[in-house]
């Protein structure tokens, strides 16, 4: 919770207890407590914002302050108090408590959370741009004249010492998002207004840092489904490091989309669980062919931006690549099929696509898991009637357990890192966990997010830095740090 919802919180608890439990309150600490009160409402509606998480605890402050102007009766005012019997005072000391509890409860498993502060040297700046592919038709559409639309948001060093507008929203368009997930997949728009209140530590618009003359070029491919802001804590760490990091959102295959022209999309139908081929398909044709294509217009912004802010900024001769998951997957087949893409990390993603090499990427790559890799040799062998429980034929199963292990085998070639993030679970690698701290403790994830977050980010910055900048990182070098002991790196 922030500082100010914690205080109307705490103000309104200690009326109710203070008034129940103390001594009768003086006039002027009547007086003193209201306008106390009125303050902490007033400075949390002001700088928190309303949100109805925080209804419950309005409904306590409104309590608390009735109570304590009905205790001022002894000191002159014109509320009487008036006796309870017991059987009733416990019943309403019972109903107060389980209010109490509720009111304490939302604001905390649905919080307006904060990220950390990015740590390199660099303030951050936020732009976002929808890309139309002429070249390729939009395959989730009937409409032959709908060509591929993508949007790509792009996190980048700013000037510390130009002055910068307020912080960029984590989520937009979140009324129209949650107006449409209620509509089309009757969820209550009311559980993510929310997010509308969290901002990031990135200034939207603000000016390219003229300390170099270009930055290294990051690309990055969210989970299956995810969306472009979902790996905000990895965003602007390496952009406050000095690259340029462009979040993709593969139209149609993320959480929801809020197209320029106001059209809302939502994730479409997905293969079947146990069809490779599919799966295969989905990458290499679709979101490995949204990653080029985007490579291609950051080219051209390169070379001419109507906004003014990377035209001669983007380092294309140091371009890298990252995903979370299914994007995971996507980094990984980009690194393969894409000469300027040279080098790519894969966070705990299986490795569709349709492209693998025995002899590995021929490229820096890392694999980040939440346990070791390793090729089972002696597989236990489902029972025919266990695959049909499973719906999946014996076929489609040594395909899964064979040859999906196989190819992670491959990408870990020579030169190839492995880091393994103990305690943690696949989402981890994302913000997910952030949404309500009861998501970590139902998936039992021992590590707190904010502390994975943290040695995610050290690896993939030293991992960039080494491959991208050229820079000496000898986290690299160790397979075990002082500094982060919950990590293990393994170098192939």
């Amino acid at each position: 919770m922030k500082i100010f919802e914690v205080l109307v919180l705490f103000i309104s608890l200690f009326l109710i207890l203070r008034t129940r439990f103390g001594k009768s309150m003086t006039r002027s600490m009547i007086i003193s407590m209201a306008l106390l009160t009125v303050i902490s409402v007033a400075l949390h509606l002001t700088i928190n914002g309303y949100r109805w998480q925080m209804i419950p605890a309005y409904a306590l402050t409104l309590y608390g302050i009735f109570r304590m102007l009905r205790q001022g009766s002894r000191a002159g005012l014109s509320f009487v108090r008036t006796k309870q019997r017991p059987v009733k005072r416990i019943i309403l000391s019972s109903l107060l408590a389980v209010f109490i509890i509720i009111a304490i409860a939302l604001p905390t498993l649905l919080p307006v959370f904060g990220f950390d502060q990015p740590t390199g040297p660099y303030a951050v700046g936020t732009v976002e741009y929808a890309m139309i592919d002429p070249n390729r038709q939009e395959t989730y559409t009937d409409d032959p004249n709908d060509h591929r639309e993508v949007l790509v948001q792009i996190w980048y060093p700013a000037d510390i010492a130009k002055p910068l507008q307020g912080k960029a929203p984590y989520v937009k368009n979140v009324p129209v998002i949650a107006a449409e997930v209620k509509t089309k997949l009757q969820i209550p728009k009311f559980l993510f207004q929310y997010l509308e209140l969290v901002k990031t530590n990135s200034y939207p618009n603000a000016a390219v840092a003229s300390k170099q003359q270009s930055y290294p070029l990051i690309l990055f491919s969210h989970g299956l489904p995810g969306a472009r802001f979902s790996n905000t804590f990895q965003f602007e760490e390496l952009a406050s490091q000095g690259f340029i990091v462009a979040s993709i959102e593969h139209t149609y295959n993320a959480l929801a989309t809020v197209l320029p022209d106001g059209q809302f999309v939502t994730i479409a139908s997905l293969p079947g669980m146990t069809d490779l081929d599919a799966w295969d398909r989905l990458i290499s044709d679709i979101w490995v062919k949204d990653s080029t294509f985007v490579l291609d217009k950051l080219e051209n912004l390169n070379n001419k931006d109507s906004n003014n802010l990377f035209s001669g900024k983007i380092d294309l001769n140091h371009v890298g690549m990252f995903g979370h998951s299914f994007g995971g997957a996507n980094a990984a087949q980009v690194l393969y099929t894409d000469p300027r893409v040279k080098a790519a990390i894969n966070m705990d993603g299986t490795m569709f696509g349709r492209t693998h090499k025995s002899g590995g990427t021929g490229k820096p790559f890392m694999l980040m898991d939440t346990k070791p890799f390793e090729i089972v040799t002696d597989p236990v062998v489902p029972a025919d009637s266990q695959l049909e429980e499973m719906n999946m034929t014996r076929e489609q199963f040594d395909r899964l357990s064979v040859e999906l292990p196989m190819r992670m085998k491959q990408a870990l070639g020579s030169g190839a890192y492995e880091l393994t993030l103990q305690r943690t679970r696949h989402m981890s690698f994302s913000d997910y966990y952030f949404w309500s701290p009861a998501l970590p403790i139902m998936e039992k994830m021992p590590l707190s997010p904010r502390r994975a977050h943290k040695v995610v980010n050290a690896y993939t910055v030293a991992f960039f830095q080494k491959h991208l900048q050229g820079l000496d990182t000898p986290l690299l070098d160790a397979e075990q740090s002082t500094d982060y002991p919950e990590a293990a790196l393994k170098r192939y």
